[in-house]
């Protein structure tokens, strides 16, 4: 959303977003989106109301659950944290 957000104000000022290096477009939406958190809450509400979305976050989920309990079972989890404490 803020991406969009962020391309609309590109185009009004004229600027070719095919000419704009994608790199500098991300930062501008990062920057935009910490100044409007409420983006977020806007994007889980569009999630959570849209089945077909909501079935992808929940894809998602267990894909990283998986992950992170292949990472623990290996050993990476606990070696990662005891390296930050």
């Amino acid at each position: 959303m803020a991406r969009r957000i962020v391309e609309r104000q590109l185009r009004s000022k004229g600027v070719r977003l095919t000419c704009f290096p994608y790199a500098q477009l991300r930062e501008l939406a990062q920057e935009y989106l910490s100044a409007h958190t409420e983006l977020l809450e806007q994007a889980a509400q569009i999630v959570r109301s849209d089945p077909k979305l909501r079935k992808m976050a929940e894809v998602e989920e267990r894909k990283r659950e998986r992950q992170e309990r292949k990472l623990a079972k290996g050993g990476v989890l606990d070696h990662q944290s005891r390296s930050v404490t």
